[in-house]
């Protein structure tokens, strides 16, 4: 398994050609427990292997993948996905994660008459913890998006515009949208489907850094979010004790509770304005696909938060 820190600098390899009946662990890496970010792939793999991505086939506890993307063409048996194939967490402190990615891939899976994983983003993941108490958690996917085209082989097989299937019920997917238009599969229990339009509009992409992280010009990536390799620490006002709670300003503040980057349970939490929502998606802080639970205390002081939108059924 490779366990280093591979870092890109912003780069990417172009080009690779796999064709491999070797091997099921199929992609530029093929099992992973380390770091990879600021990196982008492009390239085909044509294999009768399972657990097969472009980026990486399989990713293990501890491994991390940060700022990547992928584009080209994929056909595979099984557990396929255009950056990562198979992911897997299982009673760990350090769950995968995969954060601020996007996938461009063509995905076809081969394996005819059994269930096959099929992903624009991921394949399958399989994540199970069994004590949270000590730490244990599941795989992470948060801020990715995906467009390529999902052709399953047989009409048995579990397929989505961001993971073909989530199993063993401790995985958190936050703020993942994926194109309708253009990955064919409808999915509404795992990210976001939007529209092509939609896809190039940076107002839809609630809890997305788009100052330090993410870029978006209709002249650069076909008018889809771009990444800049850049890299930010989210602060806020606070320490969350009871007689000094965090203070929420914005919509990015509260979406901050969302993903855990603010609090912890027990933490206290203060309104200091009203609020309007403006996220044509919206993720409910503690919601459904997340594992991080509300546990704290929120004083809206008066305030009010308005605006809400919830249009999709993922909750």
């Amino acid at each position: 398994s490779f366990s280093g820190t591979f870092n890109g600098q912003g780069h990417e390899i172009k080009g690779m050609t796999i064709g491999n009946e070797e091997y099921d662990y199929t992609g530029l890496f093929g099992h992973v427990s380390g770091s990879i970010r600021n990196l982008g792939v492009s390239g085909t793999i044509t294999t009768k292997n399972n657990n097969v991505g472009m980026l990486a086939g399989y990713a293990a506890a501890g491994a991390t993948i940060k700022n990547c993307y992928t584009t080209g063409s994929i056909e595979a048996n099984q557990n396929v996905g255009g950056l990562v194939g198979y992911t897997y967490s299982y009673r760990t402190k350090s769950p995968v994660t995969i954060e601020n990615c996007y996938s461009k891939v063509a995905v076809t899976g081969l394996k005819a008459g059994t269930s096959d994983y099929l992903g624009s983003l991921v394949g399958k993941d399989y994540s199970y913890a069994s004590n949270s108490s000590v730490g244990e958690a599941g795989t992470v996917i948060k801020r990715c998006y995906a467009t390529g085209y999902i052709r399953p082989k047989n009409d048995n097989a579990h397929y989505g515009g961001i993971i073909g299937a989530f199993t063993g019920g401790s995985n958190t997917l936050l703020f993942c949208y994926y194109d309708k238009d253009t990955v064919k599969a409808i999915d509404p229990n795992r990210g976001f489907a939007a529209t092509t339009a939609q896809m190039k509009t940076e107002s839809i992409f609630t809890g997305w850094d788009f100052e330090n992280v993410w870029g978006i010009d209709a002249n650069i990536n076909n008018g889809y979010p771009y990444l800049k390799f850049g890299e930010y620490q989210y602060e806020n006002e606070g320490s969350g004790s009871k007689y000094d709670p965090y203070m929420i300003y914005t919509q990015d503040d509260l979406v901050a509770i969302t993903e855990g980057k603010i609090g912890k349970p027990g933490s206290y939490y203060e309104l200091a304005n009203d609020i309007v929502l403006d996220a044509v998606f919206w993720t409910p802080i503690g919601g459904n696909l997340s594992n991080i639970d509300f546990a704290g205390y929120f004083d809206g002081a008066g305030h009010t938060i308005s605006g809400l939108n919830i249009t999709q059924d993922n909750f």
